[in-house]
């Protein structure tokens, strides 16, 4: 288990063991104890129902703790995960289970109504997300949660790195979306590299807005900055400008991962009116008060996002030229990554710095 997320899951879990870990944004906070106890009994749930190693788990939901604290159990026991986008319909959930072969899922209450009455092949049981309560299938009494945890009650028996891990399913281009295949290692590797190469101020909190079930958003908001140690803060609710500039203002992250969209939404509506004025048209032509001007629309955008961020690393899609032109002119701290699920997702990246 030496280059293994499992092993970096279980050290993390210990080095938090009496510290935050999970928070879900405006609710629960759990510490590396609590998590473990919540992992130990998910496997005790695992086991009940007989999952064999190397079975597939379908995780269906918005962010929240109890979707890592799953996604921990899964990989730790030694099943593969199939993470599920909140957003697919019924007929693509239903494909999803039926085309991965899950046994298991686990899912948000409201996501489950929908498939109340459908009968799914091959799947043991659903179970909540919110409490872990069954929603369909047998009401297992083993499935209690551990009271009396201690480190080495956390055992782990993960798949070879090297296997299948994770049966990831986003928006197909054509028809239904297609499961892309990776390995535990694939993940260890974009952990391991930012874990070497991304820059965290010390006691810094990590916000988790993107979808887990995208690469992008579980490798750089959820793996990394857990085998790290920071605190995670999950917003359940859909990401809008409103919800994130509070969350940003709450939660001051000390890195923050983005989409073109969210930005370039920002940018229309709270910067473009501004810069378009017949004031600032001409303020922004004297060169001396252009900087001046710059500064301070820096200073605002950077306080906006929480003013405690070493830089914003924007990707999962092409970034707006004319958004990226002014960002850059301004000075503002953001680089722009590339990646595709396949790769887990990095491709390529570089510190804001040098961007």
């Amino acid at each position: 288990m030496k280059n293994h997320l499992a092993r970096l899951f279980k050290e993390a879990l210990i080095k938090g063991w009496e510290k935050p870990v999970f928070c879900d944004y405006g609710g629960d906070t759990f510490t590396g104890k609590e998590c473990a106890a919540k992992v130990k009994a998910l496997h005790n749930l695992f086991d009940a129902l007989q999952i064999e190693k190397g079975e597939k788990i379908a995780i269906m939901g918005r962010n929240t703790s109890h979707w890592a604290i799953t996604y921990v159990a899964i990989v730790t026991y030694g099943g593969v995960v199939v993470p599920i986008l909140p957003d697919f319909k019924e007929d693509e959930v239903l494909n999803i289970l039926e085309h991965s072969e899950s046994v298991l899922a686990l899912m948000n209450d409201k996501l489950f109504a929908p498939l109340e009455n459908t009968n799914i092949p091959h799947i043991k049981g659903i179970y909540s997300l919110v409490d872990f309560s069954v929603l369909q299938g047998e009401n297992i009494p083993q499935y209690e949660e551990v009271k009396k945890m201690q480190p080495n009650d956390l055992v782990c028996k993960p798949l070879s790195g090297d296997v299948l891990g994770v049966l990831s399913y986003t928006s197909g281009t054509s028809g239904f979306s297609k499961g892309v295949m990776l390995t535990a290692h694939n993940l260890y590797s974009n952990v391991q590299f930012g874990l070497d190469e991304l820059t965290l101020k010390k006691g810094g909190k990590v916000l988790s807005f993107l979808p887990l079930a995208h690469a992008f958003g579980c490798a750089f908001e959820f793996l990394w900055p857990f085998c790290a140690g920071v605190p995670i803060h999950f917003v359940e609710k859909i990401p809008s400008p409103s919800v994130l500039v509070k969350a940003f203002k709450d939660i001051r992250p000390a890195i923050i991962l983005m989409v073109p969209l969210i930005v370039e939404k920002i940018y229309k509506k709270q910067l473009q009116p501004v810069l378009e004025s017949p004031k600032m048209r001409i303020l922004l032509r004297i060169p001396i008060l252009k900087q001046f001007v710059y500064k301070k629309i820096r200073n605002k955008l950077v306080d906006t996002f929480g003013g405690n961020f070493y830089q914003m690393v924007i990707g999962g899609a092409a970034l707006n030229p004319e958004v990226e032109a002014f960002l850059q002119k301004i000075g503002f701290p953001f680089t722009v990554g590339y990646g595709m699920t396949e790769c887990a997702p990095l491709i390529s990246y570089v510190d804001w710095k040098h961007f």
